[in-house]
């Protein structure tokens, strides 16, 4: 049921955005195979939409990173709570998995600020909100 749950999802957000970022870094090589004498020449430059792209996959990576960071001690105590059966795990990790469960809310939290972060357009309308808010 842990493999289901937990182990089937993972992998499932690993496999796709470590396809999405090779297709990035893929057309990113296919741009950069230009010579610099004909960048030069024609001003080139990279894309505004590929920039946008790499954008966005850089903090979709920062959200699964942060997600499986948070999540991952919890996983961990499930699955050993699992494993050592109730009786034994009950009594030597009551505290490991307090700390477990208040570590895996860091996903609701961190998920704001990583968005916050990358986009300025939502970083200058929180601060305005917040600036309503004091003022």
């Amino acid at each position: 049921m842990i493999n289901v749950c937990i182990l089937v999802p993972m992998i499932t957000m690993v496999f796709c955005y470590y396809k999405i970022w090779g297709e990035l870094k893929r057309r990113q090589k296919r741009h950069n195979k230009i010579s610099p004498v004909t960048r030069k020449r024609i001003g080139y430059q990279i894309s505004p939409e590929f920039r946008a792209r790499m954008r966005s996959a850089t903090m979709v990576l920062l959200i699964v990173a942060a997600y499986v960071v948070s999540w991952a001690p919890y996983f961990a105590a499930v699955i050993r709570s699992n494993a050592l059966g109730d009786e034994v795990s009950t009594i030597t990790d009551g505290p490991w998995q307090r700390f477990a469960v208040l570590f895996s809310l860091l996903s609701t939290f961190s998920n704001p600020i990583i968005y916050a972060y990358r986009n300025p357009q939502l970083r200058n309308g929180f601060f305005r909100l917040v600036r309503r808010r004091i003022l």
